[in-house]
């Protein structure tokens, strides 16, 4: 089951910080959580990629296409759970095939980077990934030419959330996701 898409970037923090959602967050039900998924070109430019998380142990998958060339990680709103990535693109077009399978976290297939656990409560940032060497392509899996590197940015995640939502500011916490070997 494909569940809205959110685009990240742009030229700063969106008008609306939490895109696939209206209303007042409620931490007693959901998180916050800050992250950022970039194409790496080199030399510090950065462009559009389309990625998807799903949600573990169900069939129900989040797309986003992140873009622009800043670092500034997105808001989103998550529910209690464990999200894998499954899929990166260079081309904004792709999508997986329906009907999605339900995946389990499996650290020796699919994308190497960490699951995303969230419970109700957690204000997070989690990082911002760049993919490099992706080109046009799309991963489902461990691909020798793509590599991944996660970047500490923080200090932006804080400023918008401090913008944003100055009540939580004080609950931000810095959870970063990590590469698998």
């Amino acid at each position: 089951m494909l569940v809205g898409l959110s685009a990240c970037g742009g030229g700063g923090p969106p008008a609306n910080p939490i895109p696939t959602a209206s209303g007042k967050i409620d931490l007693s039900k959901e998180a916050l959580v800050y992250f950022k998924v970039n194409k790496d070109y080199g030399s510090g430019k950065l462009g559009f990629i389309k990625f998807y998380i799903q949600k573990e142990g169900t069939s129900q998958i989040r797309d986003y296409i992140c873009g622009k060339d800043n670092r500034i990680p997105i808001a989103e709103r998550l529910a209690p759970g464990r999200y894998v990535f499954v899929l990166m693109s260079g081309n904004i077009i792709a999508t997986p095939v329906e009907p999605v399978p339900v995946v389990t976290y499996d650290p020796s297939k699919g994308i190497p980077l960490t699951p995303i656990d969230v419970k109700a409560g957690d204000v997070l940032y989690l990082g911002n990934v760049l993919v490099s060497g992706i080109g046009k392509k799309t991963a489902i899996g461990r691909a020798d030419s793509v590599v991944y590197t996660v970047e500490d940015h923080s200090d932006l995640a804080k400023k918008s959330v401090a913008e944003y939502y100055p009540e939580l500011a004080s609950r931000l916490q810095t959870r970063l996701i990590k590469v698998l070997p």
